[in-house]
């Protein structure tokens, strides 16, 4: 008996201190990826905007959002990209932007529910593999105009746009194993308060445990 009471307060002891350790440290890294990643990616949209790659919507300031919304991921061509691949991105954008203002990074604060949100949202532009033979249409799309900048500017401009991709890049795999890593952190977290709070309740047997 007094080995599972010795067993039940260590695990408790490990989930509390890497609780605390997800609410001071990677969490806080977590956003930090995000906040780099929105830099980047606005820094990205508005060279399209000021280059005509792609159209800014007038009403994206006007929109209210309580939540993550996934940019559609569903195919379009490519005579489409200044209307479609346009308004997908922005939502992207202003999704960055709302997850860095609002969102509470904290282990209570990000169930597994708004984990698979910010998966969906960073996966809904891989930039691991921005490609023209991508499968996926907004990846594929961007990559047309990606491609289209470069050919067309040279120097710090384009200096400035293979650099914030490159960012874009390593915060975006940043992000995924992050998310990742608290995702079974969050599993294993719950499994640990519903035995705390089995084990500790009224009508917990003690004596069938030890059998």
């Amino acid at each position: 008996m007094e080995e599972n009471k010795s067993f039940e307060s260590q695990l408790q002891s490990m989930l509390v201190e890497k609780q605390r350790w997800y609410n001071e440290e990677r969490l806080l890294e977590l956003l930090e990826e995000f906040r780099l990643l929105h830099t980047c990616v606005r820094t990205i949209y508005d060279f399209f905007i000021k280059k005509s790659l792609l159209v800014e919507d007038p009403y994206r300031m006007d929109q209210r959002i309580s939540d993550i919304e996934i940019p559609n991921t569903e195919p379009f061509g490519e005579n489409e990209i200044q209307t479609v691949l346009s308004e997908r991105f922005s939502k992207y954008e202003t999704m960055l932007d709302f997850v860095c203002t609002y969102y509470r990074f904290s282990v209570d604060g990000l169930s597994l529910g708004k984990i698979k949100k910010l998966m969906d949202l960073n996966n809904s532009f891989y930039w691991e593999d921005i490609s023209m033979n991508s499968a996926k249409a907004n990846v594929k799309n961007l990559a047309i105009v990606i491609n289209k900048a470069k050919v067309n500017n040279a120097g710090v401009a384009l200096n400035m746009l293979t650099d914030s991709i490159d960012k874009c890049v390593k915060s975006s795999k940043n992000i995924s194993r992050y998310l990742m890593d608290l995702s079974v952190f969050q599993r294993e977290y719950y499994k640990g308060i519903v035995r705390k709070d089995i084990i500790e309740g009224p009508n917990y047997n003690k004596e069938k445990l030890i059998l």
